[in-house]
C-alpha cells in the first residue's frame, strides 16, 4: 500500500470524524481527479491536507448535501481502505470512522418519554445493562450537527456545528444529566470550528480553529472549563492538526510539527511533557486517541505509515506508551474494565472492492452516482466482530460475533455493567444493541429503533458517550429532516 493511500485514508478518517461541514469540496475534487494519490509524503511527514471550501447554500439544502457527502465519504474511505497483512492467508481492513451524527428532533417537553421501556423479551438479564430510555430536551442540538460527545467531572460535553440563520456556528454543549442540553459559550465558539474534546477528572478541554467561512486562518487553540459552561483559552502552542484525548489523569495532544509527528501529555493543559512512544521510523496516521478520563490504562490506535499494520499502544500515565501485540481484527475500540474491545465489519474489504468499481464513472459530482455507490454499501451488511485485549493476560481473544448485521461498524461503549452499540441497519434505521459484560448475548432494544425516511437524506452514524450511569446517543431523527435527537438510557 502506497504512502498516498495511507494519507487519503487518514484524510477521510479525520474529515468524516471531525470536519465534515467543510469536506464536500475536497471530496469531490479528489474524485473528479480520478487519482486519490495526489500528494507525496515524506516517510516521517504528518498528514496535513488543506481542503477547499464549498459554496454557501441555504440551511436546508446544505444539511441534506452534508448528509449525502458524509455517507459518501464512508463509502469512499472503505473503498480505499488500508489492507493490513496478518498472515499469508488473510487480509484485514482498517475501517474508516463513519460520519458523525447530524440533524435531531427537539422535544416539546423536557425528558419526554419515547415509549422506550426495556422488557424481558428484548433485554434479558444475560444480555447486559437494563436501560430505560427517554428523549432529551436537546435545545440547539436539534438544529445542529454533533461530531463528538464525552463524559467528564460535571456531566456531558458535546461539540459540533450549529446552523441557525444559515450560518456555520461553532458549538460546545453541556448537560449535567444528559436530559437537558445548553450551549452556554456562544460568544467564545461561534466563529470557530471545534475539532476535539477531552476531559480529566477535574476539567474539560476542547481544541478549536477559526472557521474559514467566518474568520481568518490561525493556529489551533486550546480552551479549558471546570464546569462545562464557562470556557477560557489556555496559553499554549499546539501542533498542527491537533487531536486531543484523555490519558493518565490528564490530556494528550497529537499532531504534526517540522520534526514529524508529536505526542504530548499535560495534567492541566498548561505544562506539557513529550510522551515516550516509539516513532523512530515514521509518524502515525489514522489515529484514535483515548477518551476515558477514569481509565486506569489508556490506549492509542494508529497505523504506522511505513508499515501496513495497525498498532495499539497502552499507557498508565499518559507519558510512557508501550506497543501491544497486533490484534486479530482491525477496527475502532473502546476501553472496558479489564482492557479494550475492538469492533469491525468482517465484510468491509469485500464491500470496498465491490464499491470501487463505481469510482470510474464519468460524472462523480452527480448525486445519483453517489446514491448508487451508497446503495452498494448498504447491501453489504454483516454481523460485526469483536475481539478483546485482556491486560491481565496481555493477549487478544479470538474474534467473536457481536451486534448486527450492519453495513458499517458503529460506535461501541462500555456502560460499567455491559455494552451498548447504536447501529445503522441496511434499511438505514438506527437501533441500540446491548450485551453482557463478556460481549455475549447481543440483543436489539427494539423500542430505541428510529425508522428512516428517504426524504431526510443519507443517514450518518450516531455519536455516543457513557458515564454517570447513563448512555447518551445523539443521532439524526430519521423521520424528520435536518433535525437531531438525543436519547438517554439510564
Amino acid at each position: 500500500m502506497s504512502v498516498e493511500d495511507r494519507e487519503i485514508d487518514g484524510l477521510f478518517e479525520r474529515s468524516v470524524r471531525e470536519i465534515r461541514p467543510d469536506f464536500a469540496a475536497g471530496l469531490f475534487d479528489l474524485v473528479r481527479a480520478k487519482d486519490v494519490g495526489l500528494v507525496e509524503l515524506a516517510p516521517d511527514a504528518p498528514v496535513e491536507i488543506t481542503l477547499g471550501q464549498p459554496q454557501r447554500v441555504g440551511r436546508r439544502s446544505a444539511r441534506r448535501s452534508l448528509a449525502l457527502i458524509g455517507a459518501a465519504a464512508a463509502v469512499l474511505a472503505g473503498t480505499i481502505a488500508v489492507s493490513i497483512e496478518r498472515d499469508g492467508s488473510s487480509d484485514d481492513v482498517v475501517p474508516a470512522s463513519a460520519p458523525p451524527s447530524a440533524g435531531v428532533v427537539e422535544s416539546t417537553a423536557a425528558s419526554t418519554q419515547v415509549s422506550i421501556t426495556p422488557t424481558t423479551e428484548n433485554q434479558p438479564s444475560e444480555a447486559g445493562p437494563r436501560l430505560s430510555w427517554v428523549r432529551a430536551e436537546a435545545g440547539s442540538i436539534a438544529r445542529s450537527q454533533v461530531t463528538k460527545a464525552i463524559t467528564g467531572p460535571r456531566g456531558f460535553v458535546a461539540i459540533g456545528m450549529g446552523f441557525d440563520d444559515g450560518a456555520k456556528q461553532g458549538r460546545v454543549w453541556f448537560s449535567a444529566d444528559g436530559r437537558t442540553w445548553e450551549a452556554p459559550a456562544l460568544d467564545v465558539f461561534d466563529a470557530l470550528q471545534v475539532m476535539g474534546v477531552a476531559a480529566t477528572r477535574d476539567a474539560y478541554f476542547v481544541v478549536a480553529y477559526p472557521n474559514p467561512a467566518r474568520a481568518p486562518a490561525a493556529e489551533p487553540q486550546l480552551f479549558r472549563s471546570n464546569d462545562g459552561r464557562s470556557w477560557l483559552p489556555v496559553d499554549v502552542d499546539l501542533p498542527r492538526s491537533s487531536q486531543i484525548g484523555s490519558a493518565g489523569g490528564g490530556i494528550v495532544v497529537a499532531g504534526g510539527e517540522s520534526g514529524g509527528f508529536v505526542l504530548r501529555w499535560s495534567a492541566d493543559g498548561e505544562s506539557w511533557t513529550d510522551a515516550a512512544i516509539d516513532l523512530s521510523q515514521t509518524g502515525l496516521v489514522d489515529l484514535q486517541l483515548p477518551n476515558d478520563a477514569d481509565a486506569e490504562v489508556s490506549y492509542l490506535r494508529g497505523i504506522r505509515s511505513d508499515r501496513e499494520e495497525l498498532q495499539i499502544f497502552s499507557s498508565v500515565d499518559g507519558r510512557n506508551w508501550s506497543l501491544l501485540p497486533a490484534p486479530p481484527i482491525a477496527g475502532a475500540f473502546t476501553v472496558s474494565t479489564n482492557g479494550l474491545t475492538m469492533i469491525a465489519n468482517p465484510d468491509e474489504q469485500r464491500c470496498g472492492e465491490e464499491v470501487s468499481e463505481g469510482l470510474n464513472q464519468p460524472d462523480p459530482s452527480d448525486p445519483a452516482w453517489m446514491e448508487r455507490l451508497l446503495e452498494q454499501l448498504w447491501s453489504c451488511a454483516a454481523v460485526l466482530q469483536l475481539t478483546t485485549y485482556d491486560r491481565s493476560t496481555q493477549a487478544w481473544s479470538a474474534p467473536a460475533d457481536g451486534p448486527g448485521p450492519a453495513p458499517i461498524s458503529g460506535p461501541l461503549v462500555w456502560t460499567g455493567t455491559g455494552w451498548a452499540a447504536p447501529l445503522i441497519g441496511s434499511d438505514r434505521s438506527m437501533t441500540v444493541w446491548t450485551a453482557a459484560s463478556d460481549g455475549t448475548g447481543w440483543k436489539p432494544v427494539e423500542e430505541t429503533r428510529l425508522e428512516f425516511d428517504d426524504n431526510t437524506g443519507s443517514p450518518q452514524m450516531p455519536v455516543v458517550a457513557s458515564g454517570h450511569g447513563k448512555v447518551i446517543v445523539i443521532t439524526p431523527d430519521r423521520l424528520v429532516g435536518e433535525q437531531t435527537v438525543v436519547l438517554v438510557g439510564d
